[in-house]
């Protein structure tokens, strides 16, 4: 499980945040498995990552308001940008529904804006990417491969976009703490 490479032995429980275009198994198992070592509080938009951690007891949940977004089961525009500038994760966890040469990108420009914030406000970056999304499209870029601190590729990706995220340094455009 990633999750045990990812976090420190001596993490003491944390703040991190996930996005809903991550596979509900992926959410589910990772949020299980940091809360069963470590306990954690969690800050996201998304509803669904909001319901994962009540149904396991969380020790905190923070959820970011704004506007609701049924199709994306999750809350967006001014209100959750606002909030997402005062908060600061130890982690964050992204998807981006294609991967196009090195941008990760999204077709709806809203959901863009709110991964790049969220992406602004974790410490430490997790970019979670099945084979399938290097042969998708989006029009609207949110970040680079290269600005987050680690990939997980499935097994499924082929070796020379493994081996080009290997070497890609991980460029800081995020506040740090």
């Amino acid at each position: 499980m990633i999750v045990g490479t990812l976090l420190p032995s001596d993490q003491d429980g944390g703040f991190f945040q996930g996005d809903l275009n991550l596979h509900a198994s992926i959410i589910s198992e990772t949020a299980q498995k940091i809360h069963e070592k470590y306990g954690f509080v969690s800050c996201q938009p998304s509803l669904f990552i909001a319901n994962q951690a009540i149904s396991m007891k969380a020790s905190g949940l923070v959820i970011i308001g704004g506007e609701y977004r049924p199709w994306a089961h999750s809350s967006m525009g001014s209100i959750t940008m606002e909030a997402l500038k005062r908060i600061a994760t130890d982690y964050c966890f992204l998807s981006a529904p294609g991967i196009v040469a090195v941008s990760c990108v999204h077709p709806y420009e809203e959901v863009a804006e709110v991964k790049r914030a969220m992406l602004r406000a974790g410490s430490e970056s997790v970019l979670l990417a099945d084979h399938a999304k290097f042969s998708r499209r989006g029009i609207f870029r949110f970040a680079d491969v290269g600005e987050f601190d680690h990939v997980i590729v499935d097994s499924g990706t082929p070796e020379s976009i493994r081996l080009g995220a290997a070497h890609e340094e991980p460029r800081r455009h995020r506040r740090r703490r």
